[in-house]
C-alpha cells in the first residue's frame, strides 16, 4: 500500500510540474496564464494533502500551507496594485505557495525573484526587443513601466525547484 501511495504522490507532483510548464509556455506565447491552470494546481493539492495526512503529516502542516498560499496571494495583490505582476501571475504564485508550504516558500520566492530580475534585464535589452518584435512578440517598448514580461517563466523556475524538492521528499 505504501508503494501505491508513493507512486500516486509522484504522479500528482508530476502533474503539478506539467501544469507549471503549461503556464510558462502560455505566458510566453500569449502573456496569459489561464485560471484553469491555477485551479488545477489547487485541485491536485487536495489528494496530495490526503496522502500527506495518511503518511503521518500533521493537519497543522496543511493549515500552514494554506496560510502560505494566502500570504503569497496578499503579497501578489500588493504587487498587482502597482502593476508589477499580472493577475495570472498572482493566482499562479498563490497556488504554488500551497504546494510549497512553509518548508519551501522562501526558496520558491527567492528563485522566482532572482530569475524574474534576469528575465526583466533580458527583455529590456534593445537587441532582444528588436528580435522579439520581428518574431511578433510584443515587449511593450523600452521603458520598464511599459515592458511586457512573461513573468510566468520565472515563476515556473521557482516552482520546478519546489517540485523537485517534493519528489525527493516523496521518494525518501
Amino acid at each position: 500500500m505504501a508503494q501505491a501511495l508513493q507512486f500516486l504522490e509522484l504522479a500528482l507532483i508530476s502533474g503539478f510540474a506539467a501544469l507549471i510548464i503549461g503556464a510558462a509556455l502560455s505566458d510566453w506565447a500569449r502573456f496569459l496564464i489561464p485560471n484553469t491552470i491555477s485551479i488545477a494546481i489547487v485541485a491536485l493539492f487536495v489528494p496530495h494533502a490526503g496522502i500527506q495526512l495518511l503518511g503521518g503529516a500533521s493537519a497543522w502542516t496543511l493549515l500552514w500551507s494554506l496560510a502560505v498560499c494566502l500570504a503569497v496571494f496578499a503579497g501578489g495583490l500588493f504587487l498587482f496594485s502597482y502593476k508589477v505582476l499580472g493577475g495570472g501571475d498572482v493566482k499562479l504564485m498563490a497556488a504554488i505557495g500551497l504546494w510549497a508550504g512553509t518548508a519551501h516558500v522562501a526558496e520558491f520566492l527567492l528563485i522566482t525573484t532572482f530569475h524574474g530580475g534576469l528575465l526583466s534585464l533580458v527583455f529590456l535589452m534593445p537587441g532582444f526587443r528588436d528580435r522579439a518584435a520581428a518574431s511578433g512578440i510584443d515587449t511593450g517598448g523600452g521603458s520598464i513601466s511599459k515592458a511586457r514580461i512573461p513573468y510566468g517563466l520565472a515563476i515556473a523556475t521557482g516552482a520546478v525547484v519546489v517540485c523537485l524538492r517534493l519528489m525527493f521528499e516523496a521518494r525518501g
